[in-house]
């Protein structure tokens, strides 16, 4: 991520492979910007953004809202979750995880899959942080009981 400041004018660049992503609260310094670029590099401009790695954007009066709804209903899919009772809260305070007594989990590739999954959703997440930072605790070897 780049960031410029001018006087009053802010612009962010992100860069993700050949993805690049620039806002800022100048729509002249960003056409601008944007011109620079494509002196150098071919440029498709794409316009406002809707949704860029995993995060859906809406713009209000009072910013840029991000959120990761569609990411969340995918990996819900993806584990055959989307069906499943929501819980009040991420994680039950009194379980106790450990390796003892546990039958090992079937597909070790795709628990790695949905923690990596997880840990990205703790950007737009937060209060999910402790329960997958707890659950990354068992990457090698993960059990059913995790």
């Amino acid at each position: 991520m780049f960031f410029l400041a001018e006087g009053d004018a802010r612009l962010y660049v992100v860069v993700y492979v050949d993805d690049i992503l620039l806002t800022g609260n100048s729509s002249t310094r960003v056409i601008y910007i944007i011109s620079q670029l494509n002196t150098h590099f071919f440029l498709k401009t794409l316009g406002s953004i809707t949704y860029f790695l995993g995060f859906e954007t809406s713009r209000g009066q009072d910013g840029l809202h991000l959120s990761q709804t569609k990411y969340s209903l995918d990996l819900l899919k993806r584990t055959q979750m989307l069906e499943a009772k929501p819980y009040p809260t991420p994680m039950i305070q009194s379980n106790k995880l450990h390796l003892r007594d546990n039958p090992p989990f079937e597909d070790i590739t795709q628990y790695k899959s949905v923690i990596g999954a997880l840990q990205y959703l703790t950007l737009s997440r937060p209060d999910i942080a402790f329960l997958v930072n707890t659950l990354s605790q068992f990457l090698q070897p993960p059990t059913q009981n995790h």
